[in-house]
């Protein structure tokens, strides 16, 4: 089994700009990472986000005729000082853990030097994903909680604007009734294609802050990919120097919905060809977007997360993690992912016959590996700040 990692740093044509007029966006919040462990420390929150204007119903239909609406919002700020806009009590709960992440929230923006607060960068959806930023400042936070449906109207914000997040709530929940009908014979196909592969090489492409990788079989044929991320716009000085060269499988196990993982679905047609395996989470919605393009081309399979999940495809394992381990709120809030292990029945250079590694999800899943099944592993991978 070989690791490469053959990419480096590149200069970019992405840009980003100082906002002329006002927005406003409505989300979910997707990660909180607190950037040190001193008192008063500043966080850095990530919303997967619609502007207001968005048209839903043309969105679902048509991917390209709403991209322009979409967005990832990073916002960072201490927790305190948001949820203070937001009009909460604690950014913790009475545990002490931060509580931010899997809110719904709107976010209304005015351009740089109007009125003071955080800095939000709004990176927008484009032809080949999330690219071009626009920097506004925030002016005011309207909160939703984790479930909107559950929320009483709190007459800060229009009508139409919580019934849309109300719709967004709602679509974003539907990800995993529709498709898991089916599951059956989705797992049957997936089986086909995966089963008779003996994994030999494994190509961590560099990525950038993102993570993406291709398992290779003896014949030097792609069998799948784990993940398939690309920089957002706000990582731009991490994208490779050069275009990459890769060749791509059939096949795409998804470890979770965070854009780092998934963001190569807007980069190249390939990943969008390609059959999606994938966890059951909340969605915001770009990420929902993603998954309605799945469904509609029949290259969908949700899998639902229970206690001992595991299936196994010839040299590959997919196994369910243990949310209860993870003591990153913003990692834990989410309906977890896949960790996944190959046995490697032949290796080429440094591995012996039958090594067996693990790969998981992100480096905060590096503690549910303890309760994977008792068998030897020799080797296990993660990936930090996006790099695998």
């Amino acid at each position: 089994m070989i690791f490469t990692n053959p990419d480096r740093r590149r200069t970019n044509t992405m840009f980003t700009k100082m906002a002329e007029e006002p927005r406003s966006y409505v989300g979910r919040i997707e990660s909180v990472e607190r950037h040190s462990e001193r008192p008063g420390s500043r966080y850095t929150i990530i919303i997967d986000a619609a502007d207001v204007r968005i048209d839903l119903k043309a969105a679902k239909s048509d991917l390209n005729r709403e991209r322009g609406n979409l967005a990832i919002l990073r916002v960072m700020t201490t927790a305190d000082k948001f949820a203070r806009m937001a009009q909460l009590a604690s950014a913790a709960d009475g545990d002490g853990a931060e509580n931010l992440a899997g809110r719904w929230v709107e976010l209304r923006l005015v351009p740089p030097g109007t009125k003071s607060g955080p800095r939000a960068q709004v990176c927008l959806l484009g032809d080949t994903g999330y690219e071009d930023i626009v920097v506004y400042t925030v002016a005011e936070i309207i909160e939703f909680g984790f479930n909107p449906l559950e929320r009483p109207p709190s007459g800060r914000t229009h009508r139409s604007t919580e019934q849309l997040v109300t719709a967004l709530y709602f679509e974003g929940l539907s990800h995993t009734a529709r498709q898991l009908l089916g599951l059956l014979h989705n797992s049957a196909a997936l089986h086909k294609a995966m089963s008779s592969a003996q994994i030999a090489q494994v190509i961590v492409h560099d990525v950038g802050h993102a993570n993406f990788t291709t398992l290779l079989d003896v014949a030097g044929r792609p069998v799948l990919h784990f993940d398939a991320g690309w920089p957002l716009g706000f990582n731009r000085k991490t994208c490779p120097p050069k275009a990459l060269s890769i060749n791509f499988a059939p096949i795409v196990v998804l470890s979770h919905w965070d854009w780092d993982h998934l963001h190569g679905f807007h980069k190249w047609q390939q990943v969008r060809d390609a059959f999606w395996f994938v966890p059951e989470q909340h969605l915001g919605p770009g990420a929902k977007l993603v998954s309605d393009y799945l469904e509609a081309k029949g290259r969908l399979t949700v899998y639902a997360h229970q206690p001992g999940f595991q299936q196994t495809y010839g040299d590959i394992r997919v196994i369910g993690a243990d949310p209860s381990l993870i003591t990153d709120k913003s990692k834990g809030a989410t309906i977890p992912g896949f960790p996944w292990s190959s046995t490697l029945r032949r290796v080429v250079v440094f591995f012996c016959q039958g090594t067996r590694t693990t790969w998981l999800r992100d480096w905060n899943f590096l503690r549910p590996a303890g309760r994977l099944p008792p068998w030897r592993r020799d080797f296990r991978c993660t990936s930090l700040g996006g790099q695998g």
